[in-house]
């Protein structure tokens, strides 16, 4: 057991903080991706030509895949960099080796 009260543990701590970001950052895309799409996908009249860029509706070009690359990019640097490889307590460390064997 932790020799931290529960609102004090680093541990705690740290994984609120990024609990919190990537909440953060997973509505911010959310809102873009729907409202993009929403706004780029809707509402045109049937009868003109879909615009396209490489190969994509532009609504799927502008509302999912820039949004979703944007994201890998800035997951993969949150999970490289931001992230905290936190120690566990000695009593959560034996247990998992005495699991192991």
């Amino acid at each position: 057991m932790s020799k931290h009260p529960i609102g004090t543990d680093p541990v705690y701590q740290n994984s609120r903080r990024e609990t919190f970001w990537i909440l953060l950052i997973w509505a911010a895309f959310a809102l873009w991706v729907v409202g993009v799409s929403g706004w780029l996908g809707f509402g045109h009249d049937p009868d003109t030509p879909v615009k396209t860029v490489f190969g994509f509706p532009a609504w799927v070009f502008w509302g999912v895949a820039i949004p979703w690359s944007g994201a890998n990019i800035i997951i993969f640097y949150f999970a490289s960099k931001v992230m905290k490889d936190d120690p566990l307590s000695d009593g959560a460390a034996r247990d998992s080796s005495n699991r192991s064997s």
